[in-house]
């Protein structure tokens, strides 16, 4: 398999015109393909009837995993009908404990790309989850991609399918499902935080702070953030579930998080 920056070069000469929109064309070439066949090997951790779990081939770090689905035509994240986004991305939550649990790492990132602009490698919808330490360095992790060496790659694949098959939700830092003790720590150092019923957006959701809304439905919100990234790019967004159980993802391109 190619390395990402010659995978990405080779797709914009053939597809020009997917470089120039920010919804991609589909790429009947891609690499995810024959691994969804069955024709080319990978680590993969996650199979279910809608999705393909694995660790990615170039990862920014040791558990880097993407999910894709098994569905065929979504380039990216714009393509995927609610349907479909509800049968491959239910296992997101999965996944994530999995890799903190198999990592002990102290944050996990969903991190998801689309388009060239946005550094999205492969048109073949990727969801990225990769474990975050205390200090790190995304844009070094990001430059210093290299293939993990295959036993290595392996060690770490069975570990998050174990972390799978337990699937007790553990806190993040440590596994008691793995064997391993689950270290002291302060509630807020752990990447699975304690929910905070004093959030902002509660607030926002209840109608006693102003924001700029930009979706609401029966579940959900949507409203520009407060404290955009600066940047060339249209301003991001926030949005946060009606039912607040659930952190508030901030959708933005991978680029402009690093500005």
């Amino acid at each position: 398999m190619p390395d990402p920056p010659r995978r990405v070069a080779a797709f914009e000469k053939e597809n020009p015109a997917a470089v120039d929109s920010p919804r991609p064309q589909y790429d009947r070439g891609n690499d995810f393909l024959p691994i969804l066949t069955g024709d080319a090997p990978a680590h993969v951790v996650l199979d279910s009837e809608h999705a393909l779990g694995l660790l990615d081939a170039f990862p920014y770090c040791p558990g880097h995993c993407i999910l894709v689905p098994k569905a065929r035509g979504y380039a990216s994240m714009l393509d995927l009908p609610e349907e479909a986004a509800a049968e491959v991305l239910r296992e997101v939550p999965r996944l994530a404990r999995a890799v903190a649990a198999a990592m002990a790492c102290d944050g996990v990132n969903v991190w998801q790309n689309n388009g060239p602009a946005a550094r999205q490698e492969i048109f073949h919808l990727p969801v990225h989850v990769f474990p975050r330490s205390h200090g790190d360095d995304i844009g070094a992790m990001m430059a210093g991609r290299q293939p993990l060496p295959a036993q290595q790659a392996e060690e770490t694949a069975a570990r998050i399918r174990e972390a799978l098959a337990a699937d007790e939700e553990p806190a993040l830092g440590g596994s008691e499902a793995l064997g391993g003790p689950r270290p002291e720590r302060a509630e807020v150092d752990r990447p699975r935080p304690q929910y905070d019923p004093g959030n902002v957006f509660l607030k926002i959701i209840s109608g006693d702070a102003p924001s700029y809304q930009v979706l609401e439905t029966e579940h959900a919100l949507g409203f520009l953030d407060a404290f955009p990234v600066r940047t060339k790019q249209p301003p991001s967004f926030q949005f946060s579930p009606r039912a607040c159980v659930a952190a508030c993802v901030r959708m933005m391109a991978s680029e402009c998080a690093l500005q």
